[in-house]
């Protein structure tokens, strides 16, 4: 379709096939929630999922101010609000319906099943999807190394220190948001280390993986710790 843009993969989940994302041209604003669905509808589209818009955020981030924008979710326990996303720090809120919001519409191609992982996966690696390039082009597949890799809470240094042992490293923010869009539930409700340092000397980035928020905190807290593995394309 003229003007959409590509956003990488939805990989299939028990047994479900996984699907390519694309993010069609324009946006609306000042929208609430029930004026947004039909508003994505009417073009053939449809809003993003929570997962769908974290995908976004890590492959698309110039395509977006620094917002929120309306997911395609109603809260499962309380009806009048429903689920958003928010493009300056990756946080998911929960809000009014009634609320006036951004809102962009996606549409999706299915992949065949065998698909899902399109690269070798070793013991224990979960396919994480696709990392896009400046060029919008497929750059690498991310995968996450297995739970028992992990060694639990440790400072930033230390952690940094335990991935290059094994071979690889913590995920950039980056990656670390499209984990948190394909894989969320292989994480803690809690924050992880991000492989970058800070914008102060004493801290790094990391990422909450209940709200989906990153933020710096000192180097020296004790925080989760995963790491990656990157197959060029």
């Amino acid at each position: 379709m003229d003007g959409e843009r590509y956003a990488g993969v939805m990989p299939g989940r028990d047994g479900a096939a996984g699907y390519h994302l694309f993010l069609l041209p324009g946006e609306a604003d000042a929208l609430p929630w029930q004026a947004a669905l039909a508003w994505a509808a009417a073009r053939g589209a449809c809003l993003p999922t929570r997962s769908e818009l974290a995908l976004l955020h890590a492959n698309l981030r110039d395509a977006f101010p620094d917002a929120w924008y309306w997911s395609s979710e109603a809260d499962a326990i309380l009806p009048r609000l429903a689920w958003s996303h928010d493009f300056d720090n990756g946080t998911q809120y929960n809000f009014r319906k009634t609320y006036s919001g951004r809102a962009c519409a996606v549409r999706r191609v299915e992949l065949a099943p065998s698909a899902a992982a399109p690269v070798p996966l070793r013991q224990g690696e979960r396919y994480a999807g696709l990392i896009l390039g400046k060029d919008g082009a497929p750059d690498y597949h991310l995968l996450l190394q297995p739970d028992e890799c992990e060694p639990g809470y440790q400072s930033w240094q230390a952690a940094s220190s335990w991935a290059a042992s094994l071979g690889h490293s913590l995920p950039n923010r980056r990656e670390q948001t499209l984990l948190y869009a394909t894989l969320k539930e292989a994480f803690r409700p809690n924050w992880y280390w991000s492989s970058e340092p800070g914008d102060i000397k004493d801290e790094a980035w990391c990422k909450d993986f209940d709200t989906g928020v990153a933020y710096q905190t000192l180097r020296e807290f004790d925080g989760y710790t995963c790491c990656v593995r990157r197959v060029l394309v």
